[in-house]
């Protein structure tokens, strides 16, 4: 039995409702995040977008650009020289906007200490505040990426009202940086404590945050999130994981603290900025890249505003499962 021919992009799924609204969209674009959005043996894989060259300038790093489809933001990093085993690079990124009333949003400080850089060590400050750190690295002979969020951002435990964080960008940077982390256990039937449950179930935890690096002439995998080249880094960064509701209309998860007692009240950001450091120096921080909204009115007749185009893909499950039904027999 086939539970799934085609990934399904409006289903919901749990572990990503929270932070995926509103539900009339979600037909607009697709959450790799949300398990039950990627069941099917047949996708549709994001055509190539063109790509927008930011304002630059830095000394490792010669160019950045930047492009956006329904599955991803994705950057590309010039590299003046290939990278070697004692390199590090951090990305903070700035899903907001550049408001400075009160006070510019998000976190402002980055530790330069290669080993202990989160926390302490010798604080690099941006100024653009960032919800996002992205840290590409060497580590047990092989090339690791990690991506941190702003511990006020953090949305771990949301689903279950667990959370710790205030679920918004800070007004005054708390510079603390946690792994992002999803909870992926939780109650969902009455009387029993939660102490009891999770010293029977315990707590499980999916390690979101840790991405997948394609080295220099690695295979190929669709789970490849930073793929490296000799003389480029391409990152590709999955909207759920950068706490999109909507990319389609350029919403961001947001609780309005002034608001009932809901935590979804999307923020329309002004397009996403980096602050590069690289080996423990900052290189400097890009312009901010604004991608077109789509299908912000599905019911326009002409459509003014297109979805990024994309094309039906055949999985490799899709000839897993062929090759077990032709062995089935009659």
């Amino acid at each position: 039995m086939v539970f799934a021919w085609i990934d399904e992009w409006w289903k919901p799924t749990w572990l990503t409702n929270e932070f995926d609204f509103p539900f009339s969209r979600r037909a607009y674009w697709h959450n790799i995040m949300a398990p039950e959005q990627n069941y099917g043996l047949l996708g549709f894989k994001p055509d190539t977008p063109g790509f927008t060259s930011l304002t630059w300038s830095g000394t490792h790093i010669n160019s950045v650009r930047a492009a956006a489809d329904t599955d991803f933001y994705r950057l590309q990093l010039g590299l003046a020289s290939p990278l070697t085993s004692s390199d590090e690079i951090l990305i903070a990124l700035d899903t907001y906007d550049d408001t400075t009333t009160p006070a510019r949003l998000g976190e402002t400080q980055i530790s330069s200490s290669q080993s202990s850089y989160i926390p302490g060590g010798s604080p690099v400050t941006t100024t653009q505040g960032s919800e996002f750190l992205l840290r590409l690295y060497y580590s047990d002979g092989a090339w690791q990426a990690q991506l941190y969020v702003g511990s006020d951002y953090d949305l771990y435990g949301l689903y279950g009202s667990e959370h710790t964080s205030n679920l918004r960008s800070p007004v005054t940077p708390t510079n603390i940086w946690k792994p992002v982390v999803w909870k992926n256990n939780y109650i969902n039937y009455s009387g029993v404590s939660y102490s009891s449950f999770y010293a029977v179930q315990g707590n499980h935890e999916f390690q979101a945050g840790k991405l997948q690096v394609r080295p220099v002439g690695g295979e190929i995998s669709s789970k490849d999130a930073v793929i490296l080249s000799t003389n480029k880094v391409d990152i590709l960064l999955p909207w759920g994981l950068l706490q999109f509701t909507d990319p389609a209309k350029h919403l961001v998860f947001h609780d309005d603290a002034t608001t009932a007692s809901t935590w979804q009240d999307p923020y329309t950001t002004t397009g996403i900025a980096q602050a590069i450091i690289f080996n423990g120096v900052k290189e400097g921080e890009t312009s901010r890249y604004l991608w077109n909204k789509w299908f912000t009115n599905p019911a326009a007749n002409p459509q003014t505003e297109p979805m990024p185009s994309y094309s039906e893909t055949i999985k490799q499950s899709y000839y897993v499962f062929k090759e077990a039904i032709a062995n089935l027999g009659e």
